[in-house]
C-alpha cells in the first residue's frame, strides 16, 4: 500500500496573505508554548513540504517540496526542488530572504546544478556526515541524488533496482558511508563507497543478502517512512512509521522489528497507551530526541503533532499524546528537531511550515536518566563504586605489605636456623677430631661418627 499525498487546495487559507482560519490549536499547553508560521514567504496551495533538513552549523534550513509541474491538470506530472532558509540556530527564524539550491516547476529528469536540475517527486532527504551534500530520494525517477549544499550541484548516487520507487532516506549517525533508504516492501542498506546494497528489513530477493537472514524474511513493511532524526545517536535503533498507522523500530544489524506504538491493521486517532489503545492514520515522519526518551510524529492523515514518551531509552513506550492539531485541509508531511532540541519544524502541504516552541524542561521527566533521583542515584552509584575501588586498593596494599613482612621474618628465620646448623656442625666435627685423636694415642679404634 503507498502512502497517502495531499495535493488539494486548502479551504481555510486567505489566498492574498496566505494565513490561517483558524490558526493550528495547541493541545497540550504545558509542552508546547507557542505555534507560528514559519513564513518562507513561498505560498503555493497545491506544494507540500515533504522533507526538512538543518544544516552541520544550525545557520540554514533545506526543504524539499513537490508540486504539479507547470501547465498541467490536476492529473498530471510532479515536479520538485530543494530550497535554503538562512535562519538563527537559536530561535529557528528566517533572518534573510530564500533561495532555490536545486530544481525546478519545469519537468524532466536532468543532473546538473541550481535551476538546471530537474527532479521527479523528491520524497526523503538527508544530511551527509560532513554536511557538505543532501542526499535526496527522487521517487518517481528510481534513483537517489546527491547535492551539494554550497552549489547546488546534482548528481545521481544510484538508480534502479533495488530502490524502485524509493520513499525515504536516512544517514547513520556514526558510520558515514551508510545510508538507508526504504522503499515500498523493504529498508535497504547502501555502502556509498562500494554502492552495494543489502536488505535491513523487509522480505529477501534473489540477488541481494539480508543482515539477518532468519529474521529480514520475517519482517513485512509497509512502505515505511524514515529520518536521519529519527535513528538513535548511538545507531542501534532505526525508528519507521507504517501504512496505516503503526510506529515500529529497527534494530540495526540484526533485522528484526518491534511495534512501538499503532496497529498493523487499523487506523484512526486515538491517545492512550501505545500498545493497547492508540491509533494513528497514515503518520509520515518521525524524530527522535537524542536522549532517546522521546519520538514525534507527524501524523498526516489526522492533521496532528503527536509524541510518544518512552520508559528508558530503547525501551518500552509509556504513553501517546497530542500536542497540536492543524486546522482542516492540513495534513502534516514533515519534521525537523532544532539542534537544541527547543523548536520542531512541522511540514505541511500548501507549501506551509510551522515552528513549534517545546517547553523542553518538562518533556518525559519520566524516563530513566531523566528524573532527578536516577541522576542523583547515578552520582550515588559513582560515589559508591569509586569507594569501593579505593578501599579494595587500601586492602590490597595492605595485604601486600604483611606479605612482605612475612617473607622478611621466615628469610631472616631461615638464615638463623642456618647458621645455628653450621654451628652444630662445627662442634660435632671438632669433637669427633678429638675423640679420634685421642684413640690413636691410646691405640684403639677412631670413633664412629654420630651421625651428626
Amino acid at each position: 500500500m503507498l502512502y497517502y499525498r495531499y495535493y488539494f487546495k486548502c479551504a481555510n487559507a486567505d489566498e492574498s496573505t496566505g494565513a490561517l482560519s483558524p490558526p493550528p490549536f495547541i493541545l497540550n499547553t504545558t509542552l508546547v508554548l507557542e505555534v507560528s508560521l514559519f513564513d518562507t514567504g513561498n505560498i503555493s496551495y497545491f506544494d507540500s513540504v515533504y522533507q526538512i533538513v538543518q544544516s552541520k552549523d544550525g545557520t540554514k534550513l533545506f526543504y524539499a517540496e513537490e508540486m504539479y509541474m507547470q501547465g498541467s491538470s490536476s492529473s498530471g506530472s510532479m515536479v520538485g526542488k530543494v530550497t535554503v532558509v538562512p535562519i538563527s540556530e537559536k530561535t529557528m527564524t528566517i533572518t534573510s530572504e530564500t533561495s532555490i539550491l536545486a530544481g525546478t516547476d519545469l519537468g524532466g529528469v536532468e543532473d546538473g546544478s541550481g535551476l538546471g536540475v530537474r527532479f521527479r517527486k523528491p520524497a526523503g532527504m538527508s544530511l551527509s556526515g560532513d554536511g557538505k551534500s543532501l542526499y535526496l530520494v527522487d521517487q518517481e525517477s528510481d534513483a537517489v541524488k546527491v547535492i551539494a549544499t554550497d552549489t547546488g550541484q546534482t548528481r545521481t548516487l544510484v538508480k534502479g533496482e533495488p530502490i524502485a520507487g524509493p520513499l525515504a532516506i536516512a544517514s547513520h549517525p556514526s558510520q558515514h558511508h551508510l545510508l538507508f533508504i526504504s522503499t515500498e516492501f523493504n529498508i535497504w542498506e547502501l555502502n556509498i563507497a562500494t554502492k552495494a546494497f543489502r536488505i535491513a528489513a523487509g522480505a529477501a530477493r534473489f540477488g541481494y543478502s539480508s543482515v539477518s537472514q532468519e529474521r529480514s524474511t520475517e519482517v513485512v513493511v509497509d512502505s515505511p517512512q524514515l529520518n536521519s532524526q529519527a535513528l538513535s545517536k548511538d545507531g542501534l535503533m532505526l525508528y519507521t512509521a507504517e501504512m496505516p498507522g503503526v510506529i515500529r523500530r529497527l534494530r540495526v544489524g540484526r533485522g528484526d522489528m518491534q511495534t512501538v506504538a499503532g496497529e498493523m491493521q487499523f487506523r484512526g486517532d486515538k491517545d492512550g497507551r501505545p500498545l493497547k489503545q492508540a491509533l494513528f492514520s497514515a503518520p509520515m515522519d518521525l524524530v527522535l530526541t537524542d536522549d532517546g526518551c522521546t519520538l514525534f510524529v507527524a501524523d498526516s492523515a489526522n492533521g496532528k503533532l503527536r509524541m510518544i514518551s518512552f520508559f528508558s531509552p530503547h525501551g518500552e513506550a509509556s504513553s501517546v499524546q497530542s500536542l497540536v492539531r492543524l486546522p482542516d485541509g492540513f495534513a502534516s508531511l514533515s519534521l525537523c528537531l532544532s539542534q537544541d532540541e527547543q523548536y520542531l519544524l512541522l511540514g505541511t502541504n500548501a507549501s506551509r511550515i510551522y515552528r513549534i516552541h517545546l517547553n523542553r524542561t518538562v518533556l518525559n521527566p519520566d524516563c530513566l536518566g531523566n528524573r532527578e533521583e536516577d541522576k542523583s542515584d547515578t552520582t550515588s552509584r559513582k560515589r559508591t563504586v569509586m569507594i569501593a575501588a579505593i578501599a579494595g586498593s587500601v586492602s590490597a596494599l595492605v595485604i601486600v605489605a604483611g606479605l612482605a613482612v612475612a617473607v622478611k621474618k621466615f628469610t631472616a628465620a631461615r638464615e638463623k636456623a642456618e647458621i645455628q646448623t653450621d654451628a652444630v656442625s662445627r662442634a660435632a666435627a671438632d669433637r669427633l677430631k678429638k675423640l679420634s685423636h685421642t684413640a690413636l694415642n691410646q691405640g684403639g679404634a677412631p670413633p664412629e661418627s654420630t651421625g651428626v
